[in-house]
């Protein structure tokens, strides 16, 4: 099963046990009307890590596959940021073509604490740099024939993504992470749309 399909099915669930956990909590000792601002948080800094699943940046077809990894600062309105690597690859009939990319984000994130996790809206605005190598096939006949048999060149576009992300604490500061939306990527001219998701752990001080 993808990590697609994994994380898709994960996020209803996790946000349903984070809904029961906060009305269980409130039936057996309600919150008080007003919480101080520092008892809501006990770190500064909250990370994340994982496997990353998506459409390419600058392929139309095919998927891309890698690792990602973030940090997010705390509070209801707060900052962050990301990295990842991931690659794709394709056949054409006369070259098989990998995409590396590199995508490098800021982010504006709005979060709310449920129970023992935490639900954000992540606004993430950055840049890719894909690495494209092509490779010929049937290298070995066209070797006397003077073609090229390989090309690799780099390729940098702007991107961003709007991702639904919810992390639950499963033990201590551990804990899961889930995430998933839209992205875009500016390539040749044109808004080139794709989508992006991430399944890994997380550690929420």
């Amino acid at each position: 099963m993808s990590t697609l399909r994994i994380a898709t099915r994960l996020m209803p669930p996790v946000l349903a046990i984070l809904l029961a956990q906060q009305a269980f909590a409130q039936a057996v000792d309600p919150a008080p009307a007003e919480l101080p601002a520092t008892s809501r948080w006990r770190g500064p800094i909250a990370a994340d890590a994982g496997l990353l699943l998506g459409l390419p940046a600058a392929l139309e077809t095919g998927q891309t596959a890698g690792v990602a990894a973030g940090v997010t600062g705390t509070g209801t309105l707060t900052w962050g940021a990301r990295a990842s690597w991931s690659r794709a690859n394709e056949d054409s009939l006369l070259w098989s073509v990998t995409h590396n990319e590199l995508r490098l984000r800021a982010l504006a994130v709005l979060q709310s604490r449920i129970g023992r996790g935490t639900v954000a809206l992540r606004l993430a605005a950055g840049g890719t740099a894909v690495n494209e190598a092509r490779d010929r096939h049937q290298a070995a006949r066209l070797t006397q024939s003077g073609a090229g048999l390989a090309t690799s060149a780099w390729l940098f576009v702007p991107g961003g993504e709007v991702e639904l992300a919810v992390f639950l604490r499963i033990g201590g500061e551990w804990g899961l992470a889930v995430a998933g939306g839209p992205s875009a990527h500016w390539v040749s001219g044109g808004l080139q749309p794709g989508w992006l998701t991430t399944l890994g752990v997380a550690w929420l001080p």
